[in-house]
C-alpha cells in the first residue's frame, strides 16, 4: 500500500478537482465495496476481475507496465507453484491422484486456478482431489502442508520465495513437484501467465473522470518513481485457461449454448427436429416390422419342423406297411405252438390221461409263446409310434441291430447276417438309429437282393447287399428328394435318412460294390458315427 501512495497524490494534483486515497481491499471485500459504492477505481490482477461476481462490467484504463523502478512487476507475475513436504514420496504432478490438496481459496487465478490448469494437462482433473481451502492470509496453505494436514499445497508465484526471505520457513522445508520452471523474478514455479495489474473504473464512476484519469495515467509523469502504465493488454491466455477449465464467469451453460445456438439457426433446428422425428418413426416401423416378420419366420420354420417330423413318421409307417406282410408270418408261429399245446390239454384231459406235470409244462409253453408274440407286437408299435421329443441315449449297438433283425419280417428268401463288435455304445436317438438301419434294409429288399451284411465296428455301420447297386444319378446326387426308379416309391427314403444322421451329428454315405473288374456285385450304405461314440 506504502508504494501506491506517491502515485495516488501524483494524481489528485494532476486533477486538482477530485481527490485520489488508496485503499487496501481484500478479495471477498470486493462485491461488498461495489455495491456500497465506496471506491471508485480499483489496481488488481485482471484475473481476479474476471473470476470476482459483478466486476465484468468495469471499464478498463490501463496496464501497469511496472510500479516504480525501484520495484518493477510486470510480465509473468500471475502462475501457481505446487509444493509437497521435503520426505513426501510424492514426485511429480501425475502421482497426485486421490490426495489430499490445500489452496487459498476457489475463485483465485494466481493459485488453485492455474495450478488446476497445470494439473489437468498432466492428467490429474479436479474430480480427482481432495481439497482443502484455507483462505487468506496466502501463507495458510503452505502452513497446512507443513503441519501435515495434506499431502501438497498449491500457492501462488513467489509466495514460497518470499517466506525463505522473511524467514517464516526454512528453504528446504518443501519441494517443487515436477516438471518445474524458473520465470521472471527468480520464481520457481508450474505455470506462469502474462497478466499485468490493471486500473479499472467501477460502472457507478463518471464517465468523463473515467477519461481525465486515462488520459493522465498514460502521459509520461517523468518520475521515475512513479508507476508506468500502458494502454489495456489482452489477457487472452488466461482466459482461455479458463474457458478450458469451464469456469470462466461470461462462460455459457451447456443448455445456455443450446438455446443461443437455436436462436441463431432456427430453421435448421427445425429441420433437425423433423429429421429426427421421421428417423425415431422410421426406426420404430423398421423394429415393429422386423419383429413381425421374425414371428412370421420362426412360425415358418416350426410348421416347417413339424412337417420334417410328420414325413419321418409318415416314412416309418411306410415301412411298417412294407413288414406288415412278414408280420403274419411271425405270428402264425407261436399261434401254431399255443394251438398245437391247447389241442393236446384238451384231448388229454377227454380221456383222463392228464396228468397235473403235463399240464403244467403246456401252459408254461404257452405262456412263453404268448410273451414272444407280445414282444413281436411291442416293437411294431414302438415303431409305429411318434416321439414327443427327441432323446439322445448311450445305446448298445449289438441289441439294438438284434431288437432289427426282429422287425424283418420281409421274406424267408432273403438273408440278414448282422457282424457287430461287443459292447460298441453310441451316443444317439435310437428310434432314429432304427428307422436309417431299417431303411437300409428295406432298399435292398426292395432292389431284390437275396443277402444283407450289416458290419459295425467303432468308425462306422456298414449295409451290404447282392442287389444291382446304385445308379450313376443317385451317386452323382444321393440325396436329391422325389428322385425314385420305383413307379410306387416317394424318393424321400434317403433323404430322411440323410437329415436324421446330420441331427445325430453323424454322416451318411452311399457307394457300390466293386469286383477286382470293375464290375458291381451290390449297393453300400455308410453310416460313419464320427464323435459320436462313447
Amino acid at each position: 500500500m506504502e508504494n501506491w501512495k506517491p502515485w495516488a497524490e501524483w494524481l489528485s494534483k494532476q486533477l486538482p478537482e477530485e481527490k485520489f486515497e488508496i485503499k487496501t481491499l481484500k478479495i471477498r471485500d470486493f462485491q461488498k465495496s461495489i455495491e456500497s459504492k465506496s471506491i471508485d477505481f480499483l489496481i488488481a490482477q485482471p484475473t481476479q476481475i474476471l473470476l470476482s461476481s459483478g466486476l465484468t462490467e468495469m471499464t478498463w484504463v490501463a496496464s501497469l507496465q511496472e510500479i516504480s523502478q525501484a520495484l518493477p512487476i510486470g510480465g509473468d507475475n500471475v502462475g501457481s507453484a505446487i509444493w509437497v513436504r521435503m520426505d513426501s514420496p510424492i514426485m511429480r504432478l501425475s502421482d497426485l491422484k486421490n490426495k489430499k490438496i490445500s489452496a487459498v481459496a476457489e475463485n483465485v487465478f494466481g493459485g488453485f486456478i492455474g495450478g488446476l490448469a497445470v494439473l489437468e494437462s498432466h492428467g490429474v482433473l479436479e474430480s480427482d482431489l481432495h481439497l482443502t481451502f484455507t483462505d487468506y492470509p496466502v501463507s495458510s496453505t503452505i502452513e497446512s502442508l507443513l503441519h501435515k494436514d495434506v499431502d501438497a499445497a498449491i500457492a501462488p508465484l513467489c509466495l514460497y520465495e518470499r517466506l525463505v526471505d522473511e524467514k517464516k520457513i526454512d528453504a528446504d522445508s518443501i519441494r517443487l513437484l515436477e516438471p518445474k520452471h524458473r520465470f521472471k523474478k527468480n520464481c520457481l514455479g508450474n505455470i506462469s501467465f502474462n497478466a499485468n495489474w490493471v486500473l479499472a473504473s467501477l460502472p457507478h464512476t463518471p464517465i468523463d473522470i473515467t477519461k481525465k484519469v486515462a488520459v493522465e495515467v498514460l502521459s509520461e509523469s517523468g518520475d521515475p518513481m512513479l508507476p508506468k502504465w500502458l494502454p489495456p493488454q489482452s489477457i487472452t491466455g488466461v482466459e482461455s485457461v479458463l474457458n478450458k477449465l469451464g469456469k470462466h464467469p461470461q462462460q455459457l451453460s451447456f443448455w445456455e449454448n443450446i438455446e443461443n445456438n437455436y436462436r441463431n439457426n432456427k430453421y435448421l433446428w427445425r429441420i433437425a427436429f423433423i429429421a429426427t422425428v421421421f428417423i425415431v418413426l422410421n426406426n420404430i416401423f423398421a423394429v415393429w416390422l422386423a419383429r413381425k416378420r421374425s414371428r412370421r419366420i420362426k412360425a415358418i420354420y416350426q410348421d416347417l419342423y413339424d412337417t420334417e417330423r410328420l414325413v419321418h413318421h409318415a416314412d416309418r409307417v411306410s415301412m411298417l406297411g412294407e413288414m406288415v406282410s412278414g408280420i403274419g408270418h411271425e405270428l402264425n408261429q407261436p399261434l401254431s405252438t399255443i394251438s398245437y399245446y391247447a389241442e393236446g390239454l384238451k384231448l388229454r384231459a377227454s380221456d383222463d390221461t392228464l396228468r397235473n406235470e403235463d399240464a403244467i409244462d403246456a401252459l408254461e409253453a404257452i405262456l412263453e409263446e404268448i410273451k414272444g408274440s407280445k414282444k413281436i407286437i411291442e416293437n411294431v408299435r414302438q415303431w409305429g409310434r411318434r416321439p414327443n421329443e427327441e432323446e439322445l441315449q448311450n445305446v448298445n449297438i449289438s441289441i439294438l441291430l438284434e431288437e432289427i433283425r426282429k422287425l424283418t419280417f420281409l421274406s424267408r428268401n432273403i438273408e440278414i447276417k448282422i457282424k457287430c463288435q461287443e459292447n460298441l455304445f453310441v451316443r444317439c436317438d435310437p428310434l432314429k438309429l432304427k428307422q436309417i438301419i431299417l431303411n437300409g434294409i428295406i432298399n435292398s429288399y426292395q432292389a431284390k437282393a437275396s443277402e444283407i451284411s450289416i458290419n459295425c465296428d467303432a468308425n462306422a455301420l456298414t449295409i451290404l447287399d447282392n442287389g444291382p447297386g446304385f445308379s450313376d444319378e443317385q451317386l452323382a446326387f444321393p440325396f436329391v428328394p422325389f428322385r425314385t426308379s420305383r413307379e410306387d416309391g416317394l424318393g424321400i427314403g434317403l433323404v430322411i435318412c440323410e437329415k436324421l444322421a446330420q441331427s445325430m451329428d453323424m454322416k451318411l454315405e452311399i457307394e457300390n460294390q466293386l469286383d477286382l473288374g470293375g464290375n458291381i456285385i451290390g449297393a453300400m450304405l455308410l453310416l460313419l458315427w464320427g464323435d459320436c461314440v462313447v
